[in-house]
């Protein structure tokens, strides 16, 4: 939503963490959209950030009004930044932390899980068991009652809200059956601690492939962005001046030293090297070049001094282009998605 405002237009990039599919990007993206002053809200689902195109309103709107807003749709900002790259950073941290946690809960599911399904072969006690079951259920599972919270102030039902009411009501049902047994009929006085394991193991081990498929994708965004020139030494009105990549034009001459990266995508003008374009294309052997070659953005000039006419910059580089395919890889959808977290909204009364 647009309103009027005496001040420039600004962008600022959010990393967000706790979004987990379309339907939460949606969420996130309306709840900025909202705010007077608010031109635009672009979710990148696979980095977990959000970009916001607004105009600032001195005391109505500025940025920590945009992390409110975020925060009252059920989410945690991380931070925030003015270029993608800054963000993405913060947002992969966080998703290394996420499968650390994710790994180490999974670790104590299987390890909790193991002597409840094994129960009546290690001859536990109906209490010993029931004892098991609570850590099994409060600390591996925390991270589905968690989210079980999170649904509860967004108001609507997902993934994480069916799984931890699931768990309690498992929970519930067993240790019912282990303090009053013989108010229920023999067949239904066994608990059901084997199950409750078996439902947090195996959805804390899906959650976290889900993250680890995810951190390595934003993995290959960050080296690429890492690895990726930041300034070039460009001729103009005869001197050269050390500019920022963002600042190179269509059409400028660049001088590119023995041992320095290529800037931008461009045509060699005059000199010869190999060059290393293992970054772009994912080959080994040097390439060499001599006047007329094409030279890409992000390669390294190994051996002679080269001066390159300037192509293609910035998001048109073939660089540019190659971080925006990875970025775009995990947003690919198949004809017809199913969002489990949608399925969920009415499985969860309907349960």
């Amino acid at each position: 939503m647009t309103g009027p405002s005496s001040g420039p237009g600004r962008r600022v990039i959010l990393p967000v963490r706790g979004m987990q599919g379309e339907d939460c990007a949606a969420r996130v993206s309306a709840a900025l959209e909202r705010l007077k002053g608010v031109e635009r809200a672009e979710v990148d689902l696979p980095s977990r950030t959000v970009a916001v195109d607004f105009r600032p309103l001195p005391g109505r709107l500025e940025v920590k009004h945009l992390r409110r807003a975020v925060e009252r749709a059920g989410y945690d900002v991380l931070g925030q930044s003015e270029t993608r790259a800054q963000a993405e950073s913060l947002s992969l941290l966080a998703q290394q932390e996420e499968q650390r946690r994710l790994m180490t809960r999974l670790q104590v599911c299987l390890v909790l899980w193991v002597p409840l399904l094994l129960a009546r072969r290690l001859s536990l006690s109906p209490y010993t068991a029931l004892l098991i079951a609570v850590p099994l259920l409060a600390w591996g599972g925390r991270h589905f009652h968690e989210g079980l919270a999170r649904a509860a102030r967004r108001r609507r039902a997902d993934l994480d809200a069916l799984v931890s009411l699931s768990a309690c009501a498992m929970f519930a049902c067993g240790a019912y059956a282990v303090a009053f047994p013989e108010t229920l009929p023999p067949s239904g006085r066994a608990p059901l601690w084997g199950p409750l394991g078996g439902l947090l193991a195996l959805s804390t081990l899906g959650r976290w492939l889900e993250a680890r498929t995810r951190g390595k994708a934003g993995e290959a965004v960050v080296t690429l962005m890492r690895r990726a020139p930041k300034t070039a030494r460009v001729v103009r009105d005869g001197a050269e001046r050390l500019l920022p990549v963002c600042e190179v034009l269509p059409g400028d001459l660049l001088r590119v030293r023995r041992g320095e990266q290529i800037a931008v995508d461009g045509t060699v003008v005059s000199g010869r090297s190999k060059v290393d374009e293992s970054l772009v294309t994912g080959d080994g052997p040097s390439v060499e070049k001599a006047p007329g070659s094409r030279v890409w953005g992000g390669t390294l000039n190994k051996d002679g001094a080269l001066e390159v006419r300037a192509a293609l910059a910035g998001e048109g580089s073939a660089l540019a282009r190659l971080v925006a395919a990875v970025r775009g890889s995990q947003a690919v959808k198949r004809p017809r998605p199913r969002d489990a977290d949608g399925f969920a909204a009415w499985l969860l009364p309907a349960a």
